[in-house]
């Protein structure tokens, strides 16, 4: 389960679907127009073989908000979390930090932890 964006959330989502796995994909924006490279072919895949989220309704634009408000949602969904890095908005920390308040398995990549732009809870 990851966002439908660039970066590692793209190569997450590929890896599953090439090995046969299964992925869900957790929109920041509504579902009828969704932004970022959901337009491509991993998302219509993702919607045609698997499964694709959103809690938004229409017109609900992608905003650093809705961005937050999928990461506290992909937390309350995922029996675990890995965070591989995070961008300026800061959505793996805020993740993380939701996982580890439920009390779920959280595993964070040396390189994420010693990232000096992103704040952790100590």
């Amino acid at each position: 389960m990851s966002g439908l964006c660039q970066g590692v959330a793209y190569a997450a989502h590929v890896a599953a679907l090439s090995s046969g796995g299964r992925t869900i994909g957790v929109l920041a924006t509504e579902m009828s127009e969704p932004g970022g490279t959901n337009g491509d072919s991993l998302f219509k895949q993702v919607v045609r073989d698997n499964l694709v989220l959103s809690q938004f309704t229409d017109d609900t634009p992608e905003t650093e908000h809705t961005r937050l408000l999928r990461s506290l949602t992909m937390a309350l969904l995922c029996d675990g979390t890995i965070v591989v890095e995070s961008g300026r908005s800061g959505t793996a920390v805020v993740h993380a930090r939701e996982s580890l308040r439920l009390g779920r398995p959280t595993f964070l990549l040396k390189s994420a932890v010693e990232n000096t732009s992103m704040v952790w809870t100590k």
